[in-house]
């Protein structure tokens, strides 16, 4: 049995339910540009990755649009960060579990940090983290697995006992090339197939189920 002792968790889709407001700023940036909104099942895609990444990949358009498509879509997220977002049933309860259990929790995201840091305050969920680290604006599509070493060494945690919580394969991978163990989170926005496809260590379907695996581990 491997000893946890730091736990970091994604925030959009592991942490809370995001997908309203995020989805609502990519449908106003696109319609400010004049650009056909996708069908909402391809719209789901811009749940995980950099925004910058989606705006092109997904949207089809260009670097120097999809900067701008970034700008207005962050205009208008700016006022629904914490308003178009809900935290999931169980999550304190879990984070609860955790900090008594003695382990350190992190927070590693790809969102931009200050959003970051006033979603997990506004939902009062500061006391249980040591550390919050997010995206910076000026390295859009900084890798997961970036952020995810960034967040071991805020923690002062050793790889070896170190693992991530996240719901999409962006998350497992990163986790895997940063040398961590993950959990894919089943009431998330990935599925099954796609967590174990990434390589996911565990598969939890509630964040009942994430307190009971890492406990386990320790």
């Amino acid at each position: 049995m491997k000893k946890y002792q730091t736990v970091l968790f994604d925030l959009d889709g592991t942490l809370t339910d995001s997908a309203p407001g995020i989805l609502n700023c990519v449908r106003y940036a696109l319609f400010e540009l004049g650009r056909q909104v996708p069908a909402e099942d391809v719209l789901m895609g811009f749940l995980g990755p950099p925004l910058s990444w989606s705006y092109r990949e997904i949207c089809g358009l260009s670097r120097e649009e999809a900067a701008l498509a970034v700008k207005i879509h962050r205009s208008r997220y700016d006022k629904t960060v914490v308003s178009e977002n809900a935290l999931y049933n169980g999550i304190p309860e879990m984070l609860e579990r955790l900090l008594c259990g003695g382990l350190t929790l992190g927070v590693a995201t790809s969102k931009l940090e200050r959003y970051a840091l006033e979603i997990i305050s506004g939902f009062g969920l500061d006391k249980y983290f040591s550390v919050v680290k997010g995206s910076d604006p000026s390295e859009p599509e900084c890798g997961k697995e970036v952020i995810i070493r960034q967040a071991l060494e805020l923690c002062g945690a050793v790889p070896e006992t170190a693992v991530m919580v996240g719901d999409r394969r962006y998350d497992i991978e990163g986790a895997k090339v940063a040398g961590i163990d993950s959990i894919g989170a089943l009431f998330g926005y990935g599925t099954c197939a796609e967590l174990e496809s990434a390589g996911a260590d565990y598969i939890a379907g509630s964040p009942a189920e994430v307190a009971d695996i890492i406990l386990g581990n320790c």
